[in-house]
């Protein structure tokens, strides 16, 4: 029971928009009919298309019309979305220098890592600080009760329809069965009747004092009508007009069929007992279908005394309220809609059209019909999801926020190392070595660092270094090498990778553009589902953001590299100068130079990816 009535809570809206919508399409069509023959068959096709289009709206067809947002009134289950929203490219605010410890900071091993050296913080280029970005709100816990209670009334609803329909049936076989057999002159007065309004075969039964005249049996070849025994005593009568007027009525209804909407509207009415415009429908149904068969009786004799012999009945009867079963009609509904059509039929100066013209009937089936065709098309329940591809999504998603999990700590662990090698540990760094130059006992203890960044990368050779050895030969010459020391150099390596990242992130971006326009077309055609198109933009825009952080970084990797190749060549220049004072050889010269030819080789390349 709680499946079902999650279920309606899901697509409750989805159907009661549709049915909304159809009926209220059937109601205008009846409202603009002045014929009581085309209000009748317009309510009666206007019920059967709500019922149409239920059943088509229950199949998982194609829709042309998102009506994913009724699913949303249910309370959320999933979790809120871990995607990581980077901020933009721009002037990324100071990190406190308590907010990560940049030793506690591990980047995690991943083929999208990137490999940055401490080039960057000459730059002054600090990554993008992430956030958390915790997607949509979920629905409250009020709304999710008021969705159910509203679905448990409602099937609650379509249950005590269900049982009154029950018990109006039950009524129905009990009055039946105490009904008696009719006098002789009564049935074959019947049987005249019958005769002339083609309804042959039609029996005629005595009830209770108090039951109002009906009939039923418009499936069966022998009908039947119920009259109170009052109406019809065991003699014959010296003025039969009464009984005469009242069975012309009921054969009328039988005549036309009436019993068929009736029971379209029983059928239809544990589904629609909440909807007011279905009761709006019925009740013009109703009127009309005694107001033709009023017509129809007054047409054998006359209006006037049609109505004087029902309202001679009507007054002098012991009448109470009949049981409002399925199949079955009165003449007496009620004393207000009796008395109004009375007056209707008595100031009615033209005969009233009885039948629907053919060329109306065919206007309102093809309405109908394009109503249900064009609404189930637009509106019903979505398609339901395959399993096997819904582990597949959910998969996908693991994945995808692994990835981005990956992505969030890699960028924290770059704002780690941006902190760490930031322009004020950058002067830091300079004035130590400054320091070293003027102490030769703590050049002798920096000696095993320098020869271990020289063994990590053998192709650097620090010109300046050199200098500083020699600088007890010329002062001056000791005082121009620290203010020239360079920061370390990037390797070729790691503008090789960077420059790798950017080509491959730019076109997987390219790709992901191409899958998501993809998924919204299949989207549109019913192909695909909103998780499948939701996951194909988390994957567009997790590639997009990875491009813009390391776009930003080779930005800021270039003109670290250009702030590098401007000391370098001042110390290529510098190391020339020496060597013609015979401070350095032509080898040292040569490596001073190579590193500038090298250092502008990576700004090409660099320059060319971004």
């Amino acid at each position: 029971m709680s499946g079902f009535l999650g279920w309606i809570v899901r697509h409750g809206g989805t159907l009661a928009l549709g049915l909304t919508a159809v009926l209220g399409v059937a109601c205008l069509a009846v409202w603009l009919c002045r014929a009581p023959a085309h209000r009748q068959r317009a309510a009666e096709l206007g019920v059967l298309a709500s019922v149409a289009w239920l059943v088509l709206a229950l199949l998982p067809l194609p829709r042309w019309l998102d009506t994913s947002w009724s699913e949303r009134v249910a309370p959320a289950t999933s979790p809120p979305s871990r995607v990581a929203a980077i901020r933009p490219p721009g002037r990324v605010p100071a990190a406190r220098p308590h907010a990560i410890e940049p030793a506690a900071v591990r980047a995690p091993t991943s083929s999208s890592a990137l490999e940055l050296s401490p080039a960057l913080a000459a730059a002054g280029a600090g990554p993008a600080t992430p956030t958390v970005d915790a997607g949509p709100p979920a629905v409250g816990r009020g709304s999710g009760d008021w969705s159910r209670w509203a679905a448990t009334a409602l099937v609650f609803g379509s249950v005590v329809a269900l049982a009154y329909l029950a018990l109006g049936l039950v009524a129905l076989v009990s009055v039946v069965r105490r009904t008696s057999e009719s006098p002789l002159w009564l049935r074959n007065l019947a049987a005249s009747l019958g005769a002339q309004a083609r309804v042959p075969g039609v029996r005629v039964r005595l009830a209770a004092p108090s039951t109002r005249p009906f009939c039923m049996g418009w499936w069966s070849r022998r009908p039947l009508v119920v009259l109170p025994v009052t109406l019809a005593p065991s003699g014959e009568p010296a003025h039969s007009d009464p009984v005469q007027q009242v069975l012309r009525h009921e054969l009328a209804h039988l005549a036309r069929r009436d019993g068929r909407g009736h029971a379209l509207f029983a059928a239809t009415l544990p589904l629609l007992w909440w909807h007011p415009l279905w009761w709006w429908l019925r009740g013009q149904w109703a009127f009309s279908a005694e107001l033709l068969a009023d017509a129809e009786a007054a047409a054998e004799s006359s209006a006037p005394r049609y109505a004087e012999a029902l309202i001679g009945v009507f007054e002098q009867q012991d009448l109470t309220a009949p049981p409002r079963l399925a199949r079955a009609l009165s003449a007496f509904p009620s004393h207000s809609q009796f008395y109004r059509r009375m007056k209707m039929l008595l100031e009615r100066e033209a005969p009233l059209a009885t039948r629907c013209a053919r060329g109306v009937r065919r206007l309102q089936a093809a309405g109908a019909l394009g109503t249900v065709v064009a609404l189930a098309g637009a509106i019903g329940v979505a398609p339901a999801q395959d399993p096997g591809s819904a582990n597949q999504l959910r998969r996908e998603r693991e994945v995808l926020i692994r990835e981005i999990d990956s992505l969030r700590a890699q960028v924290m662990a770059l704002q780690a190392e941006a902190r760490a090698m930031s322009p004020s540990s950058v002067s830091e760094g300079v004035s130590a070595a400054a320091s070293e130059a003027m102490n030769p006992l703590a050049a002798r203890e920096a000696e095993p660092v320098r020869q271990e960044a020289l063994a990590e990368d053998p192709s650097l050779v620090d010109v300046e270094s050199v200098s500083a050895m020699r600088a007890t030969v010329d002062p001056a010459t000791q005082s121009l090498n620290v203010a020239a020391v360079p920061i370390r150099t990037v390797s070729g390596s790691s503008v090789l990778h960077l420059v790798t990242q950017l080509i491959e992130l730019t076109g997987e971006v390219r790709i992901q553009e191409e899958r998501v326009q993809a998924v919204e077309l299949q989207v549109q055609h019913s192909n695909a589902t909103r998780e499948q198109i939701e996951i194909a933009r988390i994957r567009f825009d997790v590639q997009r953001r990875k491009l813009e952080m390391v776009h930003r970084l080779a930005e800021a990797e270039m003109t670290a590299l250009q702030h590098e190749l401007k000391q370098l060549e001042a110390s290529a220049h510098h190391a020339k100068s020496l060597h013609d004072n015979g401070f350095v050889t032509e080898a040292e010269v040569m490596a001073a130079e190579s590193k500038v030819v090298r250092m502008r080789a990576q700004l090409e390349i660099l320059g060319s990816a971004l």
